[in-house]
């Protein structure tokens, strides 16, 4: 069994979901796809009564529509270098291929924390505000925070549960990850 056939078996049971975009009929890229836990589906498709939640939720969902339809992506492979353009983050240490994807505007940030099942297949675990409280959860704080290292072995943990045959996917090199519109930054 392949591990692209093992996600399928995890949406079927309702363990993942496969992000499709929020616009009916508006294509996904066939290559690029986006697996995300309950926990983090329900980040970004749960009604919410405050105005404030719910623009940065929909803010979020919204970048997450643009990268499964194909749209331009930073990425950076360095961690503790990515600048204000990175969208994607290998995390540290990078031999483990935990990855962030970043939304910063509005505030607060938002992280999501997953991995590379396959080249074009990112599956996010885990998620937390970057810099202040949201949704009941505290932020992720400084890079040696223990909400940092706490967020990066809850993401493993959940990887292992999910798909202990496979380790998330590694590499040194963009075309390793992403096939189309990325750049390194």
């Amino acid at each position: 069994m392949s591990i692209h056939e093992v996600i399928l078996d995890h949406v079927s049971w309702g363990r993942l979901a496969r992000l499709m975009p929020t616009i009916p009929g508006d294509p996904a890229v066939k290559g690029r796809r986006l697996f995300l836990s309950k926990d983090v589906m329900d980040l970004v498709d749960t009604y919410r009564t405050k105005a404030a939640e719910a623009r940065r939720c929909e803010a979020f969902r919204q970048e997450l529509d643009d990268f499964v339809k194909g749209g331009q992506v930073g990425v950076c492979l360095r961690p503790f270098e990515a600048n204000e353009d990175a969208k994607l983050g290998l995390l540290h240490p990078p031999e483990d291929g935990i990855w962030d994807i970043r939304s910063v505007n509005p505030s607060p940030g938002l992280r999501v924390v997953g991995a590379f099942a396959e080249k074009n297949s990112f599956i996010g675990l885990e998620w937390a505000p970057r810099s202040k409280e949201f949704l009941g959860r505290q932020p992720l704080g400084d890079r040696n925070s223990r909400e940092w290292r706490d967020i990066i072995g809850n993401a493993k943990a959940h990887w292992r549960r999910l798909f202990s045959s496979w380790e998330p996917r590694t590499g040194d090199k963009l075309d390793e990850y992403l096939s189309t519109n990325c750049h390194l930054v």
